[in-house]
């Protein structure tokens, strides 16, 4: 899947990974993206973060295990690439580490920024050297716009630097060719600003905010005075167009952007094409139904909804059968509970993913439990998915083969009371119902 999916922990994982011992390294951090409220484990770049949350006593944290060294670079790239992918910044307070998880103790009255529910979907993986280098540069910047606006700038415009080049002529020429690309409106206000008072762009932004900033005594450029208001003024307005060339300096590189990742919901069904043949692929994409070409689903489909817990009906589902026209796949699933059966819906021309979940008309009441467990486990499913859920496809257990971002219910009246009374209503059965694997002799 494009791009890779970002696992979550269970929280057994989590809790057993917080549990070992052994060469912790801990990065105490202040952050403005909206920190998780409780401890959860991301994997990343074949390694597990643990990620803390702050307490009354503690700074939110970032932990993982190894050689302190590798753990520390390994930290500061995971940071990098959250801040590239969620906006804001996350930098390191202090370290602190050991056999357990020691933390760094906060100043009192001192509480950051949380999310009621936190959700990354995107973290990029480069493997080039420079490509790193400009995420570390990236996130070094972030976190100095606030603290120091001048070495902000010049964190930003290094990334310019890695494209561009090393010589100030090519770096104006490169700034000027993509100044159509700054679609930032911030950027964009203060580019009309300038363009109206008949400044070259790239030569303002090299000599008047790149120099400035960097030399003293050149008289072929202006000084930024660290105690001057006007200049500190400027360089603010000036910092969104450093940014926006900044950003669209990486996507040059390949990071994407979280928008483009958007735009392009590639995580759609990206996975899915590994189940047919390129030229299969191509002929749906434009439109068509083709007529040969191998088909190699999974053995096993489940529907899944990010954040919540498997619905046990729609886990380990059959693939039986796939009808096609005009693009479009429909792969229908039976579940293990007689009667009940998904279509999982593969719309090339659009790229999207859908999924729909029925139950056949007529479906014996066997009196059991476990029926009463099904229907209640598929309205939760519908429930979850309406109330802005992510829906996730499956194969096998172990793969994601496409997601899609939270879904958003059109002419839908949510009641979260009606909801919630018929989730008591049949438990309350399910309680009062034998189960199948109970004697008959019990069942009475």
């Amino acid at each position: 899947m494009e791009p890779p999916y970002i696992r979550f922990g269970s929280a057994e994982e989590t809790d057993a990974y917080r549990r070992q011992s052994g060469e912790w390294t801990v990065a105490n951090v202040r952050q403005s993206i909206g920190w998780t409220q409780k401890l959860i484990t991301i994997d990343y770049d074949g390694r597990t973060f643990l990620l803390l949350p702050e307490d009354e006593q503690d700074l939110p944290a970032i932990a993982t295990r190894g050689e302190r060294v590798a753990c520390r670079r390994a930290i500061l790239q995971f940071m990098s690439a959250l801040t590239w992918s969620c906006g804001g910044a996350v930098t390191v307070e202090s370290w602190s580490g050991g056999s357990q998880i020691y933390r760094t103790r906060k100043q009192p009255m001192f509480r950051q920024i949380t999310a009621q529910q936190f959700y990354v979907d995107y973290l990029p993986q480069p493997s080039d050297p420079n490509h790193r280098l400009a995420l570390a540069l990236f996130h070094e910047g972030s976190t100095l716009i606030h603290v120091h606006t001048a070495y902000s700038f010049l964190s930003f415009y290094k990334i310019v630097n890695l494209v561009s080049g090393a010589h100030g002529q090519a770096q104006m020429e490169w700034i000027n060719a993509h100044v159509p690309k700054m679609s930032h409106y911030r950027a964009k206000e203060r580019l009309a600003e300038l363009q109206k008072i008949g400044e070259d762009i790239g030569k303002y932004l090299y000599q008047s905010c790149r120099c400035a900033i960097a030399h003293a005594g050149d008289p072929r450029n202006p000084i930024i005075d660290p105690h001057n208001i006007d200049d500190e003024r400027r360089l603010s307005l000036d910092l969104p167009l450093i940014i926006t060339l900044s950003e669209v300096a990486l996507e040059e590189m390949g990071i994407k952007t979280s928008q483009s990742v958007y735009e392009e919901h590639r995580y759609e069904l990206s996975g899915f094409e590994q189940c047919f043949t390129p030229e299969f692929v191509q002929t749906l994409k434009a439109g068509g139904t083709p007529t040969t070409g191998n088909i190699r689903l999974p053995k096993r489909i489940s529907l899944r909804m990010w954040g919540h817990a498997n619905y046990r009906p729609l886990e380990d589902m059959t693939p039986v059968s796939v009808e096609g026209a005009n693009g479009v796949l429909a792969i229908k699933c039976m579940s293990k509970e007689n009667g009940y059966y998904a279509y999982v819906v593969l719309d090339f021309p659009n790229y999207r993913l859908k999924a729909k979940v029925h139950g056949e008309e007529g479906v014996e009441d066997d009196g059991s439990g476990e029926f009463v467990e099904t229907i209640l486990e598929i309205n939760r499913f519908h429930w979850d998915w309406n109330c802005n859920g992510c829906l996730e496809v499956w194969a096998d257990g172990t793969e994601c083969l496409g997601r899609c971002t939270a879904f958003m219910p059109v002419n839908v009246m949510l009641e979260p009371r009606a909801y919630e009374e018929q989730v008591t209503k049949l438990k309350t059965e399910i309680a009062n119902r034998p189960r199948r694997s109970q004697p008959p002799e019990l069942r009475e």
